[in-house]
């Protein structure tokens, strides 16, 4: 029977890489199962990106914490491969997605993963060089900043973070209107520097929530802009918290559920074929 099974894959010419659907075959003594698709997805919502960078699921809460809604403008002034926007623009659809770089080739990082996005989703999204410190947008013309902000790690040192946070902060103040969010990551390293420099501004820190990335520590601070004659906030006041305003008791753990709450419907495989995307 396998020899026959493969001998029919060659005469059909299959096609490993350009499929319409797949078809699992279990063999052994006693049985011989045979499994077809019922449902799909539709796109590639849920997928491994083929360069990572943010971990998923924070990406996915950063994203959830500046609350998208059809028509906003979201951007991502350091935006690497990608993630958060993707995160983003899968489970919050109609509004425009804006993820700037200045280096090359994490925007090449970020192509390589948008392909992986099915269309409907990828419209949404566009990336462009820019430098997060003069950023080529007008004046209040952006609804959200969502940014996974360097460590001093690998890119640039600690030192470099002491000019390019209070450069990069006043920047996301320039570019968002009146009572935009910004969710801004550090690491415990650098929070003192980016609370001093949202203290500097017209800013509302409203939740400064630890998270982990793998061992290390870092802090989520989630942040509104306030108009342009409010004075500055005692924001170094702020204390950490281990809830984001919408995480209820459970944190982090029920975060995976809600995700999957917010996806698309699954719908039947058309034809014995997937469905177009």
């Amino acid at each position: 029977m396998l020899g026959l099974a493969c001998y029919l894959l060659c005469e059909l010419g299959v096609n490993g890489e350009a499929q319409d659907g797949q078809v699992v075959v279990h063999l052994n003594d006693d049985h011989l199962i045979v499994c077809l698709p019922l449902l799909e997805r539709g796109e590639a919502q849920q997928a491994q990106f083929a360069l990572p960078g943010l971990s998923q699921p924070v990406a996915w809460a950063m994203a959830r914490s500046v609350e998208p809604s059809p028509g906003d403008v979201i951007v991502d002034p350091m935006c690497g491969s990608g993630i958060v926007l993707f995160e983003a623009a899968q489970c919050w659809r109609g509004a425009c997605y804006l993820g700037f770089d200045v280096d090359a080739s994490q925007l090449e990082r970020s192509g390589e993963n948008l392909a992986m996005l099915a269309p409907e989703v990828a419209a949404s999204l566009a990336f462009a060089r820019g430098d997060a410190r003069r950023l080529p947008l007008s004046g209040s013309s952006v609804d959200a900043v969502v940014c996974d902000m360097p460590f001093g790690k690998q890119y640039g040192t600690e030192a470099d973070n002491l000019e390019l946070y209070p450069a990069a902060v006043a920047e996301f103040c320039r570019v968002l209107r009146p009572s935009g969010r910004a969710a801004l990551l550090t690491n415990q390293a650098n929070a003192g520097r980016l609370a001093e420099a949202l203290a500097a501004g017209p800013w509302h820190v409203l939740c400064r929530r630890k998270v982990l990335l793998g061992h290390m520590e870092a802090v989520l601070f989630l942040a509104m802009r306030a108009g342009e004659d409010a004075p500055a906030c005692e924001q170094l006041e702020t204390k950490d918290s281990m809830r984001l305003p919408w995480e209820d008791q459970n944190g982090r753990r029920t975060w995976s559920s809600m995700k999957a709450s917010l996806r698309q419907p699954m719908r039947a495989v058309a034809g014995g074929k997937k469905s177009r995307r």
